[in-house]
């Protein structure tokens, strides 16, 4: 073969042709049947390998190869002419060797560098002792562990009494209210309403008792933990069940159905090719159920008949009621409570005669009684061999079409797949069914939302079904409009027939009562999991018998009808009885765990054995690998701690351990809307009008961009926040529309929020207010750490496939993005490295593999969560053998444990030994990325703490985290704040509205659509809050508003403000002034996540504070606020107004005040792709005013000064690079001669924290000392916290101790602080005890009483509060700085 050719050229040649999944050579059909129920057996078995036989020709090989591929198998043949056999392999996940390709680089930015330099500086790896807290160890204490008790068990919360009131009043309202009379009347002629008695008794004398005896056996009483359920099903296996539970009774209840006709694909193929009337009329009203004529003397009498036949094997009664009557509907006739017929009672006692005679007479062999059992089935379970033979050989003969049916059918599928709906003959069969009769709904049973598109568009089509007001044309499917699914309701006008095309959500959660036709195509979509591939299956496959009875029902639940099932009268007899269970065709992580749980003891495997259908072994390892790989199972499968917290939560342990994670990042809001969406559904609904798809789509990427990424799942949050604000401002239904949500879905997950934030509450994970574990909620770097670890381990990679993109997995696999993921047109080439993908899961459709829900992620998220990082020389000429560690399949814990040390092995130090090496990081032994020797081990370090974080969490979720880990999350929120994102290419500029991107598609809106959403509709629905609402984000920084008396002081320096309408002078055009209104206008707008309206609200005080019950003294509470630290400015420009010194003259002024938010301006800009012009925008347009004035004139600004409420970094940008940080305010021109008093301001922002105030102030006022915080500044927050609750403050910087704050604090640092050098102390962390220990009572006595008596100048009062004598920190800081400029005008400086 010629190099590049491909191995279909050699096909080719040989004359072979390679057949689809959706292609089937041309084969008999009961070859295909044979095949697919030795494929399916196979599947299910523990075997790796199975061989047919080599009696099988070509075509029906190549049949084997088909089915195998579609159903994820591997198959191969092997040897010559009549030897030829074909084997088929279960294909397992293999890790794949790579060859050398583009890395995705990763390397921290300053700002993480700095984070990280300060934390090991502090904190560094080999001081803390890691290995403490292991995640994977046993807890030891798991035979305490009780499954959580199920609250059916449990007895009602109303007792006896309360009880019998409560049916009395129940009672008497139904005698007063027609409309509930009504219904209790219609209640009472169901055919249940006649079995009351039966299952009282049947429950009374049988779960009651047994339930009574076991609860006083074990001391208890009924509800504690003993009970009994009621399971109630109309396709259950009820014998299977009822053996299984130790032949527990069963009560069988008749439904009523009318008589339903049933056609095959026999008689469809000859009733559409056929020019007469037949077959399709079904009976009158007059004609209905053949034993409707019986009178109910007659129907008495052969339930009589038929129980002493079973009972008694008395049969003349049953003999003469047949010969005497002769006719059909009592040969057939079913006993009224269980359904069975003469044959079945002559079946299982085996009498042959009997049996023969009925047969002759034309009797049903196919009815089944009310335990889904036919005559055939009786014969065989009472081993009457020849009774079942004589049957089996009659129901073949009667499954043998005729000869011309036969051929016709014989054509037919050689032509066509009959696992593909076939669209043409539905709309021949409609068309023949609507010429021959006029009246009753037609309902079309089909397995998906593409089949039920592509048969509306087949008959819209048609000239014959193309006319509205002849034919209703209704889509049924769970995520349709519910104004549509109600359409199907609904009677259509005379003359217009509805027909219903559904999935099978119309089998039993639907009836619509005027369908009188059903088309069943016998295909449904069934989820499955294919263990050995690690992918779910959404594939179109058979129904069983049972749901096959379910569909035909459905015509017959109000009249009698026709029922077309569109397969072979031989594809009926194969089907399986019932649908396969869900837990042989789904993961199993949760029960495993839940089994952990139940028996922390036992095997997993052999427990599950006990089940009533055991899964496979592949399942159940999988399953325990993901348990093991997350540290809720030991390597030898013991339960650890945090596997007892990850299945006290219901939801799934990936799940779990991800609330987890949010809860200590903050970041819990979004995390709770992915964890209930992934139990329940997604909230978006299918556009109904073919033009729509656009937009919908249109309005699906608009909602994911508007939390920075490209990724369905963060659409999924953003519409729930989204909707969760129009509905709060009575515009839902506007959101709903207009961005294809479905409502109901939305009000569902809400209420499952509730629940799963009151669950964690009750755990004590989270406090009843759970605001502040959402504070970084907005964070898209912390977000999308969140999603990693809700997601992992399904990571994926985007690679280039001509125009589109695939994701490749872990086990080399080419996966096709889903036409409706947002990312379905992610372009490659917009990344210079591949970009990485977490998904849901892997679905094998009928289209191959795919990904449906998918994000676009950072590397470092998945490198600080990922289960194994091993490291390798950058080069791979580093390697002399040409391979890696990593690329050994060999999974042993040894070999784990070896590869995840950075620096055990000789290669590793190699590699590591110098801070600035490259090297490769492989992530789960298959994804390579690169990065510097220093970054790899810092987040190394990093992970293990996370770890340790996670595992205190959950041992203690009541204490605060050691003082490492909480500095070391701390940390971990920081870094991934600001490189959580890298590596994602975001927009440009403002996210695009649903009407920019509807335009710019070319979707204009008919005559009869709705119009569209305004521009920035989502921006401005969210950001238009009201100041109480949860999700604005609360301060980190306590203040107090003090109610004194403040004395004017007429002989202080004075001051001036430019500004025009504050003052009511015309000192200034108020340009400034206007400026700062409209920031304040459009606080919304000043944050890229969030409003920030809440925090500039209150002159800046912020919200009133909440949560400190316990803490403060009630009589106190109402003077606290919570103040966010960037909120300085406002309070600083509010206590400017009514300045003791504040003046209108500006001849008299000492000092000018600029009125300007220079922080609150550049915030929003300090993210995403804004250039260095947009960050230097309002700083400039103001001092390009500023310089214009006179007072600025006369003394070149040096007499002017502004607050700058965020850390000087943030406006000392050095150059124009777009890449660099901040604002270049600080350092323009105009601004060199002037003071920035931005140290007033804690240096923590709101998005970092990690700790509510509260928990911090309640640590402070139980301690006598508190340590220094170091980290972006000399002086964190913490430290005035801790002197606020009286607490002694311990500096390990020398800067920190005396030259911070001079203004507020004593010159004397020694008098209300202590001092030990930081390089003292890390050669000998016993050196604070000993230090601290040497301070007496007294001493300790008297320096907080120094702290409590200059506390006020660390705090900051309300503009409208009367202080008196006392200086608050405002009054310190204007003091300082009006004393400055005096002094400065003294000496001649200006």
């Amino acid at each position: 073969m010629a190099p590049g050719s491909s191995g279909k050229k050699s096909d080719k040649k040989r004359g072979k042709k390679r057949y689809t999944p959706q292609e089937i050579p041309n084969v008999s059909e009961a070859t295909r049947i044979r095949v697919a129920e030795i494929l399916e057996k196979f599947k299910k078995s523990n075997d790796d390998v199975y061989k047919f036989e080599d009696n099988l020709c070509n075509r029906e090989r190549a049949t084997v190869h088909v089915l195998c591929r579609k159903m994820g198998m591997k198959s191969k043949s092997s040897g010559k002419g009549q030897q030829r056999r074909i084997s088929v392999y279960k294909t397992k996940k293999e890790i794949p060797v790579k060859e050398k390709e583009r890395l995705v680089s990763f390397t921290f930015s300053e700002q993480s560098k700095a984070v990280l330099q300060d934390l090991f500086s502090r904190y560094p790896p080999n001081d803390v002792e890691m290995t403490e807290n292991k995640i994977g160890e046993s807890s030891g204490t798991t035979y305490k562990v009780r499954a959580h008790r199920d609250d059916i068990f449990c007895k009602p919360a109303m007792t006896r009494t309360e009880i019998a009131n409560k049916v009395e009043s129940l009672a008497s309202r139904i005698e007063k209210t027609p409309h509930l009379r009504k219904i209790t009347e219609g209640r009472s002629k169901l055919p249940i309403a006649s079995f009351r008695d039966i299952i009282t008794s049947t429950i009374e004398s049988h779960q009651v008792a047994v339930a009574e005896r076991i609860a006083s056996e074990r001391g208890e009483n009924v509800g504690d933990s003993v009970g009994f359920k009621i399971l109630m099903s109309a396709t259950i296996d009820a014998e299977r069940f009822s053996k299984y539970f130790g032949g527990c009774p069963i009560i069988r209840v008749p439904g009523f159905t009318h008589p339903v006709k049933s056609f095959y694909l026999e008689d469809v193929l000859s009733i559409v090719k056929s020019d007469n009337n037949n077959r399709v009329t079904c009976m009158k009203s007059d004609e209905t159920m053949e034993d409707a004529s019986l009178t109910d003397e007659c129907r008495v009498a052969l339930d009589e008949a038929i129980d002493l036949a079973l009972s008694n094997d008395e049969f003349d009664p049953l003999l003469e009621l047949i010969s005497s009557e002769g006719n059909a509907k009592v040969f057939n006739y079913q006993h009224s409570k269980t359904g069975v017929t003469p044959l079945m009672v002559f079946a299982g006692k085996g009498r042959v005669g009997d049996i023969c005679m009925l047969l002759s007479f034309g009797v049903d062999c196919r009815l089944q009684s009310n335990a889904g059992r036919t005559a055939f089935d009786y014969a065989e379970q009472d081993n009457q061999r020849e009774a079942a033979e004589i049957i089996k050989k009659h129901m073949d003969k009667a499954l043998a079409p005729s000869p011309e049916d036969q051929k016709l059918l014989d054509k037919y599928l050689s032509n066509v797949n009959p696992e593909l709906i076939d669209c043409v003959l539905i709309e021949q069969l409609l068309r023949r069914i609507c010429n021959d009769s006029k009246d009753g709904a037609i309902l079309v049973f089909l397995p998906g939302w593409d089949d039920i598109n592509r048969t509306r568009d087949k008959l819209l089509a048609s000239p014959f079904f193309k006319d509205p007001s002849k034919f209703d044309i209704i889509s049924l499917h769970s995520r349709v409009p519910l104004a549509e699914q109600k359409k199907v309701f609904k009677r259509p006008p005379d003359g217009c027939r509805k027909i219903v095309l559904s999935t099978n959500i119309a089998e039993t959660s639907v009836t619509i009562d005027d369908v009188v036709y059903v088309i069943d195509s016998g295909r449904m979509k069934e989820k499955s999991y294919d263990p050995y591939n690690h992918v779910s299956t959404l594939q179109s496959s058979w129904v069983s018998k049972a749901s096959a009875k379910q569909r035909e029902g459905r015509a017959g639940r109000c009249q009698p009808g026709i029922c077309y099932h569109l397969y072979s009268k031989l594809r009926a007899a194969s089907l399986p009885d019932f649908q396969v269970p869900e837990i042989k065709r789904m993961p199993i992580e949760e029960l495993c765990l839940q089994v952990k749980l139940i028996d922390p003891s036992c095997k997993t495997e052999e427990f599950l054995q006990k089940t009533l259908d055991p899964p496979v072994y592949e399942t159940i390892r999988n399953a325990i690998t993901v348990l093991q790989d997350i540290g809720a199972l030991t390597p030898d499968e013991k339960l650890t701690e945090l596997g007892e917290k990850l299945g006290s939560l219901p939801v799934h342990p990936l799940t779990s351990k991800m609330l987890f994670l949010a809860i200590l990042l903050n970041c819990l809001d979004p995390a709770l809307t992915l964890a209930c969406a992934s139990d329940y559904r997604d909230p978006f609904i299918l556009p109904m009008i073919p033009n729509e798809k656009k937009k919908a789509q249109a309005a699906k990427l608009e909602l994911a961009s508007f939390y920075g990424g490209n990724g369905d799942q963060l659409a999924v949050i953003a519409a729930f926040d989204c909707w969760r604000m129009a509905k709060e401002k009575g515009e839902e239904t506007t959101f709903c529309s207009q961005y294809f949500v479905s409502s109901s879905t939305m009000r569902m997950l809400s209420r499952m929020r509730k629940q799963l934030q009151t669950e964690l509450h009750r755990c004590g994970f989270i406090p009843k207010d759970a605001s502040y574990c959402s504070l970084n909620a907005r964070d898209p770097g912390i977000l999308h750490a969140v999603l990693v670890a809700g997601l992992y381990p399904m990571v994926g990679r985007v690679v280039p496939h001509g125009r589109n993109s695939l994701v490749e997995t872990v086990d080399g696999n080419k996966v096709r993005l889903h036409p409706f993921s947002t990312n379905v047109k992610l372009s490659f080439k917009k990344f210079k490295v591949p970009p990485l993908i977490m998904f849901d899961e892997i679905t094998r459709g009928d289209g191959g593999l795919s990904i449906r829900d998918c994000s676009v992620i950072g590397s470092l998220p998945l490198l600080l969560l990922a289960t194994e990082i091993v490291v390798a020389p950058a080069s791979e000429n580093d390697d002399e053998d040409g391979e890696s560690d990593f690329e050994d399949a060999d999974d042993s814990d040894e070999d784990k444990t070896e590869n995840n040390d950075l620096s055990n092995s000789h290669g590793g130090k190699k590699i590591m030994s110098s801070p600035n090496n490259v090297v490769k990081v492989v992530v789960d032994r298959w994804l390579p990325l690169e990065s510097t020797a220093l970054d790899v081990a810092q987040i190394y370090c990093l992970r293990e703490r996370l770890s340790a974080a996670v595992f205190f969490k959950v041992k203690h979720p009541q204490k605060i985290l050691p003082e490492h880990l909480g500095a070391s999350l701390y940390a971990t929120a920081c870094i991934l704040s600001y490189d959580g994102m890298s590596g994602i290419s975001l927009p440009n500029g403002p996210v695009d509205s649903l009407a920019t991107m509807v335009s710019a598609a070319d979707i204009g809106p008919t005559n009869n659509e709705k119009k569209t959403v305004p521009q920035n509709y989502l921006k401005s629905l969210m950001n238009r809050q009201n100041s109480g609402h949860s999700h604005s984000q609360p301060s980190n920084t306590t203040t107090i508003g003090k109610n004194q008396h403040q004395k004017l002081a007429s002989e202080s320096p004075t001051v001036n403000a430019l500004e025009t309408a504050m003052y009511g002078t015309a000192v200034t055009t108020g340009k400034i002034s206007k400026r700062q209104r409209d920031l304040l206008e459009n606080c919304h707008d000043l944050d890229p996540w969030s409003s920030r309206c809440n925090a500039v609200s209150n002159g800046g005080f912020g919200p009133p504070a909440t949560g400190l019950d316990g803490v403060v003294p009630s009589n106190l509470t109402p003077a606290w606020y919570w103040t966010d630290m960037y909120a300085a400015e406002v309070i600083y420009h509010d206590r400017m107004t009514n300045h003791k010194c504040r003046t209108l003259n500006p001849a008299k002024a000492t000092a000018f005040y600029i009125p300007f938010y220079v922080g609150l301006a550049v915030g929003k800009y300090l993210w995403f792709n804004y250039t260095s012009r947009d960050r230097d925008y309002h700083a400039v347009a103001m001092l390009n005013w500023v310089k214009n004035q006179p007072p600025w004139i006369k003394s070149n600004g040096s007499d002017h000064f502004i607050m700058l409420g965020r850390l000087t970094w943030d406006f000392r940008r050095l150059t124009q690079n777009d890449a660099e940080w901040g604002t270049s305010f600080i350092y323009m021109p105009l601004m060199k001669n002037n003071e920035s008093i931005s140290c007033r301001v804690v240096d923590c922002s709101v998005t970092h924290c990690y700790d509510g105030a509260p928990a911090i102030l309640e640590a402070f006022l139980d301690s006598d000392f508190c340590f220094q915080p170091k980290g972006d500044g000399f002086t964190r927050r913490s430290a005035f916290d801790c002197m606020l609750a009286g607490s002694i403050p311990v500096y390990f910087w020398k800067g920190s101790f005396e030259y911070q704050y001079e203004w507020h604090l004593p010159k004397e640092a020694s008098s209300y602080s202590v001092f030990i050098d930081r390089k003292v102390v890390r050669n000998d962390t016993s050196i604070v005890k000993k230090v601290l220990g040497e301070y007496s009572r007294e001493e300790v006595r008297r320096m907080r009483d120094t702290i409590i008596d200059f506390l006020p100048r660390l705090l900051y009062s309300r503009s409208n509060t009367d202080l008196g004598s006392v200086d608050d920190a405002f009054d310190v800081a204007m003091e300082g700085v009006l004393r400055r400029f005096k002094e400065q005008k003294r000496l001649g400086n200006y």
